[in-house]
């Protein structure tokens, strides 16, 4: 009976090809984790597109929404018969559905609050404790990778314009902006850098004045409501989004 070991040099080949599959697998868990990360956001960035295109669809035509509103500060808010907004005591169950007033800006901050109420918490699925969703009129070069951007935005104005526009009008519009990688990049094929989805927007007038009358602004030429707040609202990236 031969009691010859292997050699040296067949204990590196096996080595060898031992690191080679393992480097392989790896390589295809790395892939494996990355395509589910994006798979996850792109399920957000449509169940977000979904509902502000029900929302729309739903108070358009007067069906009755079932969310609550609620302001950038998270309170809730109650409206009076002729619209006018309190948030001071109000709660939950005291707070008005989204409704006839309800202007962009509020609706998109009530989704947003919504959203991450459900066990998910909407996190961006590459950085663990930061929020996905962030809305904010910030650029493409600021925003990373896992951010979903909500804003609202009437053509010719500007990101944040018409925020101030009841959505229950039809000439409200609002954008979700899915980023894939940092800073995006738009494009097309099987993995994009970013989506994109423009919702509402019945008014394409250039015309400012109409705009707001058309939104249910009885003053168009100013630039605040008592009702319906400010006309356009611009800020920064949330910070429980930025990393």
């Amino acid at each position: 009976m031969s009691n010859k070991g292997f050699s040296l040099v067949e204990l590196l080949v096996v080595v060898a090809i031992i690191g080679v599959l393992a480097g392989v697998g790896v390589v295809g868990y790395d892939r494996y984790v990355e395509n589910t990360k994006r798979k996850v956001l792109e399920q957000m960035h449509n169940n977000i597109v979904r509902a502000v295109e029900t929302e729309f669809t739903i108070l358009s035509n007067q069906l009755g929404s079932a969310m609550r509103e609620r302001d950038n500060a998270g309170n809730w808010i109650q409206r009076a018969a002729d619209g006018t907004p309190t948030t001071a005591g109000i709660t939950e169950a005291t707070a008005s559905k989204v409704g006839e007033y309800t202007t962009c800006y509020n609706f998109v901050w009530s989704l947003k609050k919504h959203f991450e109420s459900n066990e998910n918490g909407f996190e961006n699925p590459w950085i663990k404790g930061k929020k996905a969703i962030t809305i904010d009129t910030e650029g493409r070069a600021n925003h990373k990778q896992g951010h979903i951007q909500m804003y609202c935005y009437l053509t010719n104005g500007g990101f944040g314009s018409g925020s101030g526009c009841a959505i229950s009008s039809g000439a409200a519009a609002a954008r979700v902006h899915t980023y894939f990688t940092d800073r995006g990049s738009q494009g097309t094929g099987p993995n994009p850098k970013e989506m994109v989805a423009y919702i509402g927007g019945g008014n394409f007038s250039t015309n400012w004045p109409q705009k707001k009358s058309d939104c249910g602004w009885a003053d168009s030429s100013a630039s605040t409501d008592p009702v319906y707040g400010a006309w356009k609202v611009t800020n920064s990236i949330l910070s429980e989004a930025d990393y």
